[in-house]
């Protein structure tokens, strides 16, 4: 694919309980290192805790979501915490696999209700929680959600200046638009530019090059360097 397709980056989910795949084991630091020499730029994604009312969520018997309990004060302390305890574990497996600090991670947030006020909520304090952690130990971050809900709850809180919620160096946008730039229509145009977006625009769907097929989703990338693994 690296001769024959116009790609040049792959995204490859490194952590997070819930991965549809717990157990990969061809992604070592081996298959890292010789994608990273061919030429490829990585995307590390983590799929973790999902929003309290994500209703495909917990996909095993032994994962979570996140608490959407406001807690006495209203500031969702519990949530902010669990997603300092994922920013932990999510850190430790990068690093296992040579994903060195300085590299960008990026944790994988599935749609939800905007309009549950506590599932909202609870889910911008677990990523605020998690990127001011990630950030402690040295790696820079993203966000991948749809443009409709994790990406809008993300600009909202940009344009409102909430000194409570820290944001994401990046913000990846899933959008099937089939437009093949970073721009949406749910958000405005200021935030994270220049260089600071990725834009899911085609959903899943098969592709042959080099006479070997694989089912991908499309992405348009504006990162400079920002998302290679190192």
């Amino acid at each position: 694919w690296w001769l024959h397709s116009p790609y040049q980056a792959a995204g490859i989910y490194i952590s997070g309980d819930s991965r549809a795949c717990r157990s990969q084991p061809n992604l070592t630091p081996a298959w890292i290192n010789r994608q990273l020499a061919i030429g490829w730029r990585l995307l590390p994604i983590i799929l973790g805790p999902q929003a309290s009312c994500q209703p495909r969520f917990p996909r095993y018997a032994d994962d979570f979501r996140i608490n959407p309990n406001p807690g006495r004060n209203g500031k969702y302390s519990i949530a902010r915490k669990q997603g300092r305890t994922e920013a932990v574990k999510n850190a430790a497996d990068a690093k296992r696999l040579g994903i060195t600090p300085g590299s960008t991670l990026w944790y994988d947030l599935e749609g939800f209700n905007l309009g549950d006020t506590r599932c909202r909520e609870s889910a911008l304090a677990f990523v605020s929680g998690w990127s001011a952690q990630t950030k402690a130990l040295g790696y820079r971050t993203g966000m991948y959600s749809s443009v409709s809900s994790g990406i809008k709850m993300l600009d909202d809180a940009r344009r409102a200046g909430r000194k409570d919620v820290t944001l994401p160096e990046f913000i990846w946008l899933a959008r099937w638009d089939g437009i093949a730039n970073t721009s949406s229509t749910y958000i405005t145009d200021s935030g994270w530019r220049p260089g600071g977006r990725v834009k899911q625009y085609l959903g899943g769907h098969d592709e042959v090059h080099g006479g070997v097929r694989i089912n991908i989703d499309s992405n348009y990338l504006d990162l400079g360097t920002g998302s290679r693994a190192v």
